[in-house]
């Protein structure tokens, strides 16, 4: 029987080069279907956007079904390539004037990152991603670090 990995992250992620980095929380759960590939369910959502700007709040909540491939490697820390489909909600609420709206669009990701056990249930985790949606909600870079544990046998 396999075992349900569950993780959960936070970290940060970059709009444009230029842009303040924002604070974002992700959670997973992945399925391992063989021993180097399993399919992961995942939430992830940035706080603020515009963090610098008190009169602008914007946040953007991601679901995505990705498939993550694991390289098998002589050592203990094991990295992974990551694509996935999914959903991108984002928010935009301006105070002066009262403006708001929002857009949920189809989207991808793309990424990579590193598993490394810590205890024979429990691994660190750091990732990478890069999600694409169609036109208004934007394009980012997110990067978390975490802990997770393995569920089951």
């Amino acid at each position: 029987m396999r075992s349900l990995h569950c993780s959960g992250t936070h970290g940060f992620f970059q709009e444009r080069s230029d842009a303040d980095p924002s604070l974002t929380l992700h959670g997973a759960a992945a399925y391992p279907l063989t021993g180097e590939i399993a399919i992961e369910g995942e939430l992830g959502h940035v706080i603020d956007m515009s963090p610098g700007d008190a009169e602008l709040d914007t946040s953007l909540t991601t679901v995505h079904g990705t498939v993550l491939y694991f390289i098998n490697t002589p050592y203990v820390l094991t990295p992974y390539l990551a694509a996935g489909l999914g959903i991108g909600k984002y928010s935009y609420d301006l105070r002066t004037p009262p403006t708001e709206s929002s857009a949920t669009e189809f989207g991808f990701n793309l990424g990579a990152g590193a598993t490394y056990p810590l205890t024979g249930t429990t691994f660190f985790r750091g990732d990478f991603r890069w999600f694409k949606h169609i036109d208004d909600v934007p394009s980012v870079w997110r990067f978390t670090a975490g802990v997770g544990v393995r569920v089951g046998s």
